[in-house]
């Protein structure tokens, strides 16, 4: 039914590609519509740990501008929280913010322990939730997993699980093991 209203949309076409560092053979330059990106990024550990979200759009809006404000253009959202309310990501998308986005899982979760049913629903309701945002620059395994890189191990296993989920799930989208080996300037990616 038309109520004689024009339909307003806001769209915006971008598109992320990992380039080669300058001097390497280590493609972590962000390339944006064309164009490389330096990454100017910081941490986003959640806002409010109690859940209690009353007004949560003016907290992630001051929070995010603050970011804006320091040159911020890339946020790592930590592995130990699951996704923010879907306003962080609206924000995210319009305020032009990147998300390297850590699936639900921290350095202090023994893999041995994770119920890999549980896991795998957990990592494809994410993604199937948050893959269409513009702000979504990458996926990773996790935060701080330094055990991913030892072949063979439970947290390698669970990485490497998190990947297949990604590769099946978002397939055009960057997959890292572990923010730690972002860090590191190492990729180690499962394709």
């Amino acid at each position: 039914a038309r109520t004689g209203l024009p339909l307003r949309r806001k769209a915006g076409i971008r598109t992320i590609e990992w380039g080669r560092n300058p001097g390497t053979d280590v493609d972590l330059t962000l390339v944006v519509n064309g164009l490389p990106v330096f990454a100017r990024g910081g941490n986003w550990p959640t806002l409010d740990k109690t859940l209690d979200f009353r007004h949560a759009a003016e907290r992630y809006h001051r929070a995010l501008l603050l970011a804006k404000e320091a040159n911020v253009n890339v946020m790592r959202f930590w592995g130990g929280y699951a996704k923010e309310l879907d306003v962080f990501y609206d924000l995210c998308d319009r305020m032009g913010i990147l998300v390297l986005h850590d699936f639900p899982v921290a350095n202090s979760v023994q893999a041995d322990d994770v119920d890999r049913e549980v896991y795998s629903r957990q990592v494809r309701t994410l993604i199937r939730q948050l893959r269409p945002r513009a702000c979504l620059a990458a996926w990773m395994g996790g935060n701080e997993l330094r055990q991913c890189e030892v072949v063979g191990s439970a947290m390698d296993d669970l990485t490497a699980l998190g990947g297949e989920i990604a590769g099946e799930e978002d397939p055009g989208r960057r997959y890292f093991a572990s923010s730690y080996l972002l860090r590191a300037g190492l990729t180690d990616e499962y394709e």
